[in-house]
């Protein structure tokens, strides 16, 4: 397949920014769940549609704003050798190792970038599950409990899915992974993932609404 510079550039550019507005939303994700968990008689007035709408542009922009700072300048970066990248799609981790510098540049680049875009949101997420879990175990019973951690079921899949195969491709030395399966990993993480989002995001919707919702107190 052939294809013209500035369309690969265009590749690129939609997968970072996709990829970085997802961290982003995995991490308003968790502290919402920690909110409703943590601080359930709060929950409307701190997550209210306000909230709710400035939390989502961010996420966007976020990540279309920090994906155009490390594509801006592919256009100027010298590309030597052949030009044939073997990828099922343009990506950065593909054009890496193609700019006309020392071979090592890419070894260092991608762990250095994925420590922003992955790493960060993360460790956030982590920290929020902490706090979650510290307040879920204090909780008088383990049906209650046990009730509670699972309206945050589908979340962690959805982390567990994305952040793993994220990992797999951009901090895995390639020396470790054949080309084939970071090709696999590639159409996981682009095409399966977002696809079973739907099925996950829906299979504790209920639990998710009855947590969230405001609490009533018996006359």
């Amino acid at each position: 397949m052939v294809i013209t510079f500035s369309r690969c550039i265009t590749q690129v550019y939609i997968g970072l920014s996709l990829g970085q507005a997802e961290c982003f939303l995995l991490t308003v994700m968790a502290w919402d769940r920690y909110v409703a968990i943590c601080n359930p008689f709060h929950y409307h007035q701190v997550m209210n549609s306000r909230v709710c709408v400035r939390l989502a542009v961010s996420t966007w922009a976020g990540g279309f704003l920090i994906a155009l700072s490390s594509v801006v300048v592919l256009p100027v970066i010298h590309f030597c050798g052949h030009n044939i990248i073997d990828h099922i799609a343009c990506e950065a981790t593909a054009l890496l190792p193609l700019i006309c510098m020392d071979g090592q540049y890419s070894d260092i680049a991608t762990p250095f970038f994925a420590l922003f875009v992955l790493v960060i949101p993360l460790s956030l997420i982590i920290f929020t599950y902490l706090r979650i879990l510290s307040t879920i175990l204090r909780m008088p019973t383990a049906d209650r409990r046990q009730r509670t951690f699972t309206t945050c079921g589908s979340h962690l899949v959805a982390v567990t899915l994305f952040y793993g195969t994220s990992m797999g491709i951009h901090l895995t030395p390639k020396s470790s992974v054949s080309p084939e399966t970071h090709k696999s990993l590639s159409v996981f993480y682009g095409l399966m993932v977002p696809a079973l989002h739907p099925l996950i995001y829906t299979l504790r919707n209920q639990e998710v609404k009855m947590y969230s919702s405001p609490l009533r107190f018996r006359d």
